[in-house]
């Protein structure tokens, strides 16, 4: 127990040198919004893109991701992404402030969400699925499931969903984009585990200081030119000078 808190310590104390070095050589405004960002930063909520086609809508839900404190972003590939499609502007840089991972199958996707504590819930427009406003985000940690354009979530991933949720419509158009969608569900989710945090966050200290970290050394890669292997050598000199 004792070796385990002095690892404990010390890890935390080489993040707070990591922090000290890196943030003197980004810019005052950068740092400024590292700092917001990373205290505003949402672990109980992830959102799940499984099967899309459309390019464009995945970096349209990871932009929403972004801007509501969403950090972890999962694709599960069940078809070719449609190349033709792809618009480079529409998430306006967003991936590169998120915790993305991609999968080959729903299966492993979700297990390993279960395994770290998550339920999963999918976006759903059936008459008889529960309405968003009156579903609990904040009861636990929550994983958004939004599907494919045309076919929605494979036949295993609603036999395995603890909850499929909708948002009501009240037109002729009985479905919605699933980058709109996925924005109203993730600004409805987040804003309820937020009201019953009292806080814009459900990071502790050091979680905060090491998302800090994380994103002062992805400002440092993304603000610098030359290849991968020279920006990390350079990075670990500055570390450990």
């Amino acid at each position: 127990a004792a070796a385990a808190a002095a690892a404990r310590t010390n890890a935390v104390s080489q993040l707070v040198h990591a922090r000290q070095v890196l943030s003197q050589i980004v810019t005052t405004e950068r740092w400024s919004s590292i700092q917001r960002v990373a205290t505003s930063r949402v672990k109980g909520i992830a959102c799940v893109v499984e099967g899309l086609h459309d390019t464009g809508n995945v970096s349209a839900v990871q932009r929403s991701c972004e801007a509501f404190g969403v950090w972890s972003v999962h694709t599960v590939k069940r078809f070719a992404l449609d190349e033709h499609k792809q618009h480079r502007n529409i998430s306006k840089g967003a991936h590169n402030w998120l915790a993305a991972e991609q999968w080959d199958t729903p299966t492993q996707c979700y297990d390993a969400l279960r395994k770290d504590g998550f339920r999963i819930v999918v976006a759903g427009c059936a008459p008889n699925d529960q309405p968003l406003d009156q579903f609990d985000f904040a009861q636990q940690p929550t994983a958004i499931v939004l599907g494919n354009e045309h076919s929605g979530v494979a036949s295993e991933t609603l036999e395995a969903a603890d909850a499929v949720v909708t948002i009501p419509t009240f037109g002729f158009t009985q479905s919605l984009n699933v980058s709109v969608a996925a924005a109203i569900m993730l600004q409805r989710a987040t804003e309820q585990l937020r009201r019953a945090k009292n806080s814009l966050t459900d990071l502790d200290q050091n979680e905060i200081l090491a998302l800090e970290v994380e994103l002062l050394c992805r400002s440092y890669f993304k603000g610098r030119k030359g290849a991968p292997e020279e920006k990390l050598q350079t990075l670990s000199s500055l570390l450990h000078p």
